[in-house]
């Protein structure tokens, strides 16, 4: 994790949050608690503690799995209150049945 640059030259710093790397790190809206993904597809959180000029963090914690798309990232995105996921998968993937939007729907009620 880096932090944004202070006024002053020298005033970045860097704190580790996992042993086992990750990427795509996202903040909760708060700023209490980070999530990042990992190569394997898995969705780590982290609650972390701001103390002044220094930073304290838990330990990381596994969320869910999702399935690793093959030599790339699963691109994500996570709500304000850090509580629903929005998960980028290949379609054919899924096994739900397809979403229909039905737009003007008011007018054919009218027929």
């Amino acid at each position: 994790m880096e932090p944004f640059e202070g006024a002053t030259a020298g005033t970045k710093r860097r704190w580790l949050v996992s042993s086992g790397g990750g990427g795509l790190p996202r903040w909760r809206g708060d700023g209490s608690e980070m999530f990042y993904m990992t190569s394997g597809g898995r969705m780590m959180a982290v609650s972390v503690h701001p103390a002044g000029g220094d930073f304290q963090s838990d330990t990381a914690h596994i969320l869910f799995q999702t399935r690793p798309i093959p030599g790339s990232w699963n691109l994500y995105d996570v709500s304000s209150d850090g509580q629903r996921f929005l998960l980028n998968l290949p379609l054919e993937w899924s096994s739900a049945a397809p979403i229909t939007v039905v737009t003007n729907w008011t007018e054919k009620l009218k027929e």
